[in-house]
């Protein structure tokens, strides 16, 4: 249904409708989209061979039954570690990397943090792209960046800094995450880890993030600038990300949509309880993303039945 059809058999190539070769060189251009996908609205409008330019040559024009078939063929190949996925109609694209949709909802947090802070009056630090060290498995220096974090006065110097223990930056009171691109689980895993593990054992001293809120955008495809809305989800120290989200922020098919707003405690960010709760508005990060060509809308009926 609209932009994801329904997976059709594994011989038959859904860009062409031809038989699925082995290997294909690539030549000419394949339309991603049926002529009946088209008639159903579909505005992607991308072409197969602009997702996989630059792609090596062996996985190019192929289409695998999932993303196991795909690994093993770039184990075949030697090239395991590019950044290389499987689109939702079977074929090896590119991973999208944070850009411009995704930093325009980090700075949209950043921008409010800032101005609540500066409202406040308080003595806080907030960064982007904030390292988080961890231990698992015995192994030390793993590490996950997070998206925005936030410090409180207790974790900073007289200046005003981030504390440093022994050449390492304690760790944040609040982290946020943004997901525009990256697969549920694959957030899932950073997000535990963060919470689980970093400020633990070997790394203590760096203390632990007091709560973590990851937004993820809830897309049409991987490959359309069209989404439905957000599912927030909020996990506490030490706890292990649920399943289902805390809150969402979804499109009304009347398009007069209520904002969300996630609200930080002060305590969260060791400041004392009166102080005002920081919210960041769902409805302002998705203006923020409208500027790039991302286009909202309410989620067809026949998609919530999938």
């Amino acid at each position: 249904m609209g932009c994801r059809p329904s997976r059709p058999r594994s011989d038959i190539d859904i860009a062409t409708g031809e038989p699925t070769p082995m290997k294909e060189s690539g030549k000419g251009k394949k339309e991603l989209w049926s002529e009946e996908e088209k008639k159903e609205g579909c505005p992607c409008g991308v072409k197969l061979e602009d997702l996989q330019e630059g792609l090596p040559a062996a996985i190019q024009g192929v289409r695998y039954d999932d993303g196991g078939d795909l690994f093993r063929a770039l184990e075949k190949i030697g090239q395991s570690d590019l950044r290389i996925v499987l689109s939702d109609q079977g074929y090896a694209v590119w991973q999208e990397m944070p850009g411009p949709i995704h930093n325009s909802a980090v700075r949209r947090i950043q921008k409010s943090f800032e101005k609540w802070e500066k409202e406040q009056g308080a003595v806080l630090h907030g960064e982007k792209e904030a390292d988080l060290y961890y231990m698992k498995n015995f192994k030390k220096d793993n590490k996950r960046v997070a998206d925005y974090a936030i410090w409180g006065p207790d974790r900073l110097d007289e200046s005003e800094e981030v504390i440093a223990v022994e050449g390492k930056a304690v760790n944040p009171h609040v982290v946020f995450q943004f997901s525009w691109a990256h697969d549920l689980k694959d957030e899932m895993d950073a997000v535990n880890d963060m919470s689980l593990y970093s400020g633990a054992r070997y790394y203590e001293p760096l203390l632990r993030p007091n709560v973590i809120y990851l937004i993820k955008t809830i897309r049409k495809s991987k490959i359309c600038k069209i989404a439905y809305g957000f599912d927030v989800y909020v996990i506490r120290q030490g706890e292990r990300m649920a399943d289902e989200p805390t809150f969402a922020y979804h499109v009304n098919a009347g398009g007069d949509d209520d904002d969300v707003t996630i609200e930080v405690a002060a305590d969260d960010m060791g400041l004392p309880s009166e102080v005002n709760n920081f919210s960041i508005s769902l409805a302002e990060i998705r203006s923020s993303m409208e500027k790039y060509e991302v286009v909202f809308e309410a989620k067809p009926e026949s998609e919530d039945e999938d």
